[in-house]
């Protein structure tokens, strides 16, 4: 739809027709305009309805250009090139500006410096504080139903946070437990007596358990066990616990079978006993070669 051309008619002022300042906001201009057509509707004046109708259409105009930011400036322009009086009398746009220019209308025009900078001092640091469209979307978002749907993703993206902190937390804490574990079997020199337990029973120097100590207390929910299991010719190493009895049956229990060389570290990590429902146990570690055959296993007792 074409915008209509706007002329300002002296006799015609919309202002002084809709009863309201030249400074009027949008609102006040809603309010003046139903105001007055209520009382020139023409269903209100049946004595003169050609009258009625005429003032009607002239509100309509009024209403129309002055509730147009565009076309009301443009309005503005030439009321005040035919009358500046009338923005004197009303406390005009130049004493008035940061007023006279809020909402829809238009700021003065740049080439008068002096009403536009006067605007710009008046106007400018209110937008910037109160007005800027930024901070009042963030402010409708945060009052808006919509708050609630916020609230839930920065709750979950809380829970995701802490969660991953606690998941790297944990593993930086096993793998650091780990480590320790295994420099304390490395930094442990065994004694002359140690050494000659582990050799009587542990032959083979690539065949050794370092850890659990000979006849040491270990927990059988539980324990890791250290030592070696490297060959040039290396296939698979395994793992028994052996529950020790008076009988001549040992029930035995499979702890690992790993196709990975082992040098001074853990063999086992973690292993659980207790389903062999004794209090000493022989840990026996045995490593096969490639071509089928096993170095001499090397056996270690332990009690729990």
């Amino acid at each position: 739809m074409r915008r209509r051309v706007v002329r300002y008619n002296p006799q015609n002022d919309f202002y002084r027709l809709l009863g309201i300042p030249s400074d009027a906001s949008t609102e006040q201009i809603q309010q003046a305009f139903r105001r007055k057509a209520k009382e020139v509707h023409p269903d209100r004046n049946p004595e003169r309805v050609a009258w009625a109708t005429e003032q009607f259409r002239r509100l309509n105009e009024a209403y129309e250009v002055l509730s147009d930011p565009v076309q009301r400036y443009e309005y503005d322009r030439q009321r005040r090139q035919a009358n500046p009086a009338v923005y004197a009398a009303e406390a005009t746009w130049r004493a008035r500006s940061s007023s006279t220019y809020s909402g829809t209308a238009r700021p003065p025009e740049p080439s008068d410096s002096e009403a536009f900078w006067t605007w710009y001092r008046n106007v400018k640091p209110r937008y910037t504080r109160y007005n800027d469209p930024y901070a009042a979307a963030v402010r409708n978002l945060f009052f808006s139903p919509y708050r609630y749907v916020l609230a839930i993703l920065g709750i979950v993206f809380f829970a995701n946070i802490v969660f991953i902190s606690l998941a790297q937390h944990n593993g930086l804490m096993q793998r650091a437990l780990q480590q320790e574990q295994t420099a304390v079997a490395l930094a442990l020199v065994p004694t002359q007596t140690h050494a000659a337990a582990i050799n009587a029973r542990c032959p083979e120097p690539n065949v050794r358990i370092v850890l659990p100590r000979p006849n040491s207390r270990v927990n059988a929910a539980g324990f890791s066990i250290y030592g070696t299991a490297d060959h040039p010719d290396f296939d698979y190493y395994e793992l028994y616990a052996l529950a020790r009895s008076n009988t001549t049956q040992q029930p035995s229990l499979l702890l690992a079978s790993v196709r990975r060389p082992v040098r001074n570290s853990v063999l086992v990590e973690m292993a659980d006993v207790s389903r062999l429902g004794a209090t000493h146990y022989t840990l026996r570690l045995t490593v096969f070669l490639k071509n089928g055959s096993a170095l001499p296993p090397c056996e270690v007792d332990v009690r729990s």
